[in-house]
């Protein structure tokens, strides 16, 4: 097959969307099937705003494929997709990835997107969505509305050799590590590191544990300022930009992975993936979708939304019931195993790409 790759983002760039996409295009890619990647950064159109571009060249450029598939929202440029697949004759399949929310002009912005929008998901043969809790909080409805979970290399992401990745990252091994990961930019604002920095600096636990930040963005030095302002600069560390290769150490070393999302923004949370396949448990927020990841008391625990009051006593607990944190690591790596695994989803996506239904 010929398959087109369509994303607003893509690696190195930081953002779940573009990681799904890259670990889509090299799937096929490896099993023998050839994927262009069309994205703004290579092709550059007549504007582009953050994550938003308006690329018109993608109406010739997206002929002669077998399939065309979008990830979705790409403000600017999706109804031109769209356009392609209704010119070229060719099936459209959709991830439909979020939808954002926003204030003032941003809000404006998102009104003004849903004229066409209706156009993009008529077009569209099937869409895919990481879960259909999250489909039903945000109202949407497709005659071919699939759930698509993205899945996570469970090989690269093992919860093997905790102790060798915290020498090597100099971390000691008598603390409870907490772990966050994810862009600290404005367009990744609604990930919650403001409610993960109060919430720490509220824990009246002795001092035998430290936060990892992994992530960078525009945002970093405002979260560092807020850690030293809530007198946390020793026991909080941003990592900056880590590279994939590395990324992994950073799960085997942690104890409890953290996303304390604050609105429906964040859809799934493939972070929690990588947690889970790596043997950690996860505090997350109460967001459709993103607590689909996690199985309250079982594989983690799921707290109310933007409460950093609950994170503190879920934090606690789980500190004062270390027997807990292995367990539920433990039940966590089986669930991703079990149920998020590569072979499983992408036999799946091959099926809707040659058109079947599942």
């Amino acid at each position: 097959m010929k398959i087109a790759q369509v994303t607003p983002i893509y690696p190195p760039a930081p953002g779940g969307m573009g990681k799904v996409a890259e670990d889509y295009t090299l799937a096929f890619r490896a099993a023998g099937h050839e994927v262009d990647v069309f994205f703004p950064d290579k092709y550059p159109g007549i504007f582009k705003h953050g994550h938003a571009a308006i690329v018109p060249s993608f109406l010739w450029k997206l002929r002669s494929y077998d399939v065309i598939h979008l990830h979705f929202p790409f403000y600017g440029s999706d109804h031109f997709i769209a356009l392609a697949s209704l010119i070229w004759k060719t099936p459209l399949v959709i991830t439909y990835h979020m939808k954002n929310q926003g204030s003032g002009f941003l809000r404006f912005l998102f009104l003004v997107h849903k004229l066409w929008e209706w156009f993009v998901m008529w077009r569209a043969s099937a869409v895919l969505v990481s879960s259909l809790d999250y489909a039903r909080s945000v109202k949407l409805k497709h005659k071919n509305l699939i759930s698509m979970p993205f899945w996570i290399d469970t090989e690269k992401f093992h919860s093997e050799g905790k102790i060798e990745s915290r020498n090597k990252l100099g971390i000691s091994i008598n603390q409870i590590v907490f772990l966050f990961v994810g862009a600290l930019d404005q367009a990744h604002y609604f990930k919650g590191v403001d409610i993960l920095l109060n919430a720490c600096s509220k824990l009246r636990l002795d001092n035998s544990w430290q936060l990892i930040i992994v992530g960078d963005g525009n945002l970093k030095v405002r979260f560092e300022d807020l850690a030293r302002a809530k007198n946390l600069e020793k026991k909080v560390l941003f990592t900056g930009k880590v590279s994939d290769k590395d990324l992994p150490d950073y799960y085997r070393a942690a104890d409890i992975h953290i996303l304390p999302a604050i609105d429906r923004s964040e859809a799934f949370g493939l972070v929690t993936l990588e947690a889970a396949a790596s043997g950690k448990a996860s505090v997350v927020s109460d967001l459709p979708g993103v607590r689909t990841l996690v199985e309250h008391q079982k594989t983690g625990l799921v707290i109310p939304v933007n409460d950093a009051q609950a994170l503190v006593v879920a934090l606690t607990w789980l500190v004062q019931h270390k027997d807990k944190i292995s367990e539920f690591g433990q039940n966590a790596r089986k669930m991703a195993v079990d149920k998020y695994s590569k072979q499983i989803i992408l036999q799946k996506l091959q099926q809707i790409y040659k058109g079947g239904k599942v």
